[in-house]
């Protein structure tokens, strides 16, 4: 690591893009993961609902 001062545009840039990438990588994976969850409850929801159905049914 330079010194603030001796930091060239070059280096700026590079931390920008390498903390930009990793932030937005950490987003998406934030968001597959909520979404992963939010599927799995509904699917959840609708074989108990499906089997509810299926008891009242009889």
């Amino acid at each position: 690591m330079t010194m603030l001062a001796e930091t060239t545009w070059a280096e700026v840039a590079h931390y920008a893009v390498t903390c930009g990438l990793v932030a937005w990588f950490s987003l998406v994976g934030l968001l597959t993961a909520v979404l992963y969850v939010v599927t799995s409850v509904c699917q959840l929801v609708g074989r108990e609902m499906a089997a509810w159905e299926k008891r009242d049914a009889k």
